[in-house]
């Protein structure tokens, strides 16, 4: 696990399991999530640990086979499938993540239950958008709430957390919010020392 104490480093951590969808419902952070949500499940010592408080915080995930990245919001804890060990470095997306990460690929993906390839993924700043939207969000290191104040991963300012519609959101940001997909940022948060 990249972190000591509770503090998350920047280092990206990259599945080696098979990456799957969970059902919905509402999970160990008490978010109940849909198919149509962006969300990740992680092991339960990222989620709901004595040092660290994972639910809410937000992450880009990478699908190495497809070059697609997607933000995601920690909504739950899972563990190991059949057939795998579930580590620190493994996660299970919500549907709507699994399909976008997958792209073309995602009537495959749904049919073998798995997305092909690995996915990479990091904590970072909430979106512009969600902030906009007014999605709850963790700060990435501290884990205290996220006013959504300064620049995104994307280094798009944020305008703090407001209650906008996607379309009033993406004029906002500059960047439209259906998808909540995108080619891979090269933009990175600070260091969490």
């Amino acid at each position: 696990m990249s972190g000591v104490a509770g503090r998350y480093t920047n280092s990206k951590e990259e599945s080696d399991d098979p990456v799957v969808y969970v059902a919905p419902g509402t999970g160990a952070c008490g978010i109940t999530y849909t198919d149509d949500d962006f969300g990740a499940c992680l092991k339960p010592g990222w989620v709901n640990s004595a040092n660290v408080n994972g639910c809410n915080k937000w992450i880009q995930a990478t699908s190495d086979a497809s070059g697609i990245s997607v933000y995601v919001r920690v909504v739950d804890a899972c563990g190991a499938s059949s057939n795998t060990t579930f580590g620190c470095n493994d996660l299970f997306l919500t549907k709507a993540a699994f399909t976008a990460l997958a792209g073309s690929n995602s009537s495959e993906a749904l049919q073998t239950g798995h997305l092909p390839g690995n996915v990479s993924w990091e904590f970072t700043n909430e979106p512009c958008g969600f902030c906009a939207m007014g999605y709850p969000g963790k700060l990435p290191c501290s884990g205290e709430n996220d006013p959504c104040i300064g620049p995104d991963h994307d280094s798009v300012m944020r305008p703090g957390r407001l209650n906008l519609t996607a379309a009033d959101s993406a004029a906002i940001c500059r960047s439209p919010l259906t998808s909540m997909t995108k080619v891979k940022a090269s933009a990175s948060i600070s260091s969490c020392s």
